[in-house]
């Protein structure tokens, strides 16, 4: 929107150029260096995994071909912590379901070996993920998502660490 939100215009987020990989469930984030990064998942799952991410160096006209980051998980939230560096939550679906995290030391170029916040989740397909993750004001953080538990009862749960 160049009117403050009383017109907008579309533009392509990202988009594989080979038509085989569908994204979607983005997550935005301006990083330390100005740009704006979009962790996306992938479709169809099975055979694309990993979350993708494009950048966009323009304040989001324009953005970069997807990569793929090799995080095996979906979907994606973001969010920037006070040190600077960029924490992605998701979801995993395969054996040992459950929540996990990445942090990125250089705005969104690498991520950090995943950390398992929990693993004993159940459900047909996975019933589980979408977290959102804050930082509280002691600097712990809360991750919170849906979960289905070994009792085949999906809820809202949330987890309280550090890094």
């Amino acid at each position: 929107s160049s009117d403050d939100g009383g017109t907008w215009a579309w533009t392509t987020l990202a988009s594989d150029p080979k038509c085989q990989v569908g994204l979607g469930e983005s997550s935005l984030l301006r990083t330390g260096d100005g740009d704006v990064i979009a962790m996306m998942r992938a479709e169809p799952v099975r055979q694309h995994p990993h979350l993708h991410l494009s950048r966009s160096s323009d304040a989001g006209l324009t953005w970069s071909e997807p990569v793929n980051t090799r995080i095996s998980g979906h979907p994606p939230h973001l969010l920037c912590l006070r040190d600077g560096r960029i924490l992605c939550s998701y979801g995993f679906r395969q054996e040992r379901m459950g929540i996990r995290v990445v942090v990125s030391d250089d705005d969104g170029h690498t991520w950090s070996e995943p950390r398992v916040l929990r693993d004993d989740g159940c459900g047909r397909g996975g019933d589980l993920g979408y977290p959102v993750t804050v930082q509280l004001s002691d600097d712990s953080l809360l991750t919170v998502y849906y979960f289905t538990g070994a009792d085949g009862i999906t809820h809202v749960a949330g987890t309280n660490w550090t890094l």
